[in-house]
């Protein structure tokens, strides 16, 4: 199976810079990422609550384990993403300045090892449910963070 990776963007109305403090912010990073014990350093390890109603509880069941693998302010974010007892995948935050704001690109690659432990059929409905995330909830919640700071 030849396993498709997530490449989504979107450009937000403000500085790469604002972008950036909003996106490392510990106190903000549960609201857009639903981090929970991020520290902008390389090798901490955090979780992710993907359902906004767990995150909003303080409810960490299901949480994916994640461990921040660069960063590299204000331009670029990368961490490990995985479902327990599975192998690791990347996720890549990278801002760009443009005219009037920032191009914000995430890419979630490394979907291919998973294919040794799970169906096709399995890693297609994930990846499409995590597109669906990240572009859909994800990436405008960090919008909507950074426009208002």
């Amino acid at each position: 199976m030849a396993t498709v990776d997530i490449d989504t963007t979107i450009e937000i109305e403000a500085p790469p810079e604002r972008v950036w403090d909003v996106m490392v912010d510990p106190g903000r990073s549960w609201r857009w990422l639903g981090a929970f014990g991020f520290q902008p350093r390389v090798g901490q390890r955090f979780v992710m609550q993907p359902s906004r109603r767990r995150r909003e509880a303080g409810d960490l069941t299901d949480a994916v384990p994640c461990r921040l693998e660069v960063v590299a302010p204000p331009r670029r974010m990368r961490f490990s993403w995985s479902y327990p007892g599975r192998p690791s995948t990347d996720v890549a935050i990278a801002l760009t300045p443009i005219v009037g704001g920032t191009h914000v690109r995430l890419t979630h690659v490394g979907f291919e090892a998973l294919e040794a432990d799970l169906e096709p059929s399995d890693i297609e409905i994930a990846v499409a449910a995590l597109a669906d995330s990240w572009a859909n909830e994800t990436l405008p919640a960090l919008k909507a963070l950074a426009e208002e700071a």
